[in-house]
This record gives structure tokens, C-alpha cells and sequence, in this order.
């Protein structure tokens, strides 16, 4: 199954057990902080959804106020960014797992077709971003008469 992963001119041989497994995926791939998305810092889940007047993104941002979110369309994408704070340790306390992800985040979300820039809305509530892109209004083609 692995091989299948492999582009052909750069097989190697195959793990024979998991501890093998993280240098053969380096080989592969390159070092895990150049692919990896997730190595470091907070990344939110987003969906979008298409309407017939408007594409509807929701993106999962918990523990976010809404000062701390901007939204910004450029060039047919919708960019939101921010910074998720880390917060502070406290002394006497053990911290046995760690898993939750703070730092800058950045997501850009390529939207499907034009767009009427001036009618987008954006809403924060409990911990969830949901922005409103209404759709441009299509040219619709002019049939003229050819009169003889």
C-alpha cells in the first residue's frame, strides 16, 4: 500500500514496523515541519455553503471574541484571520496533556464565482463566525432585433 504513495523514481523500501514508519514518511515527504499544517499554531475548521443568492462560511473559532477576528474579501477569496491567545499557566498546577492550539491563524477560502463585495455580513456568536458573501448579479446577455 505504501509504494502507491510513492512517486516512482523516488521509492524506498517500506517500513517493516511503526517505528520505522516517521523516517520513511521524512524520506518521502521532507522534513514534517515543511507539510504538516498543524506542526504549530491554531488552525479553525470552516465550511461553506452555496445558496441560490449567496455563499454561506462558517468557521469554528471557540474561545475568540469577536475583536479578535478580521474578515477581509481579496481577490475572489475570503481571508479571515486573527490571533488566538494563549492562556497563562498557573503555578502549582501539574499539566498532564496539552492539546489545544493557540497562536495566529490565518484561513483564505477561495470563493466559487463573483461576489457583490458591499453586501457581505459577518455575525460572531458562541464561538462560531458565520459570514454571509451574497452573490453578484450576472450580466444577462441582450437579445437585439435584426430588422431588415
Amino acid at each position: 500500500m505504501f509504494t502507491t504513495l510513492t512517486p516512482w523514481g523516488t521509492r524506498t523500501a517500506r517500513p517493516t514496523n511503526m517505528f520505522e514508519l516517521p523516517a520513511w514518511v521524512d524520506r518521502m515527504m521532507g522534513p514534517e515541519e515543511d507539510w504538516w499544517p498543524m506542526k504549530e499554531g491554531f488552525l479553525p475548521k470552516a465550511d461553506m455553503v452555496e445558496t441560490a443568492g449567496r455563499y454561506d462560511v462558517t468557521v469554528e473559532l471557540p474561545g475568540l471574541q469577536p475583536a479578535d477576528v478580521k474578515v477581509e474579501i481579496e481577490n475572489g477569496n475570503l481571508i479571515v484571520h486573527g490571533m488566538k491567545q494563549e492562556e497563562k499557566k498557573e503555578e502549582g498546577k501539574t499539566f498532564h496533556r496539552m492539546e489545544r492550539r493557540f497562536g495566529e491563524f490565518r484561513r483564505m477560502l477561495p470563493l466559487p464565482g463573483p461576489v457583490n463585495e458591499e453586501m457581505v455580513t459577518a455575525q460572531f456568536k458562541d464561538g462560531l463566525l458565520r459570514v454571509a458573501v451574497p452573490k453578484a448579479e450576472t450580466v444577462r446577455a441582450k437579445r437585439i432585433e435584426v430588422k431588415a
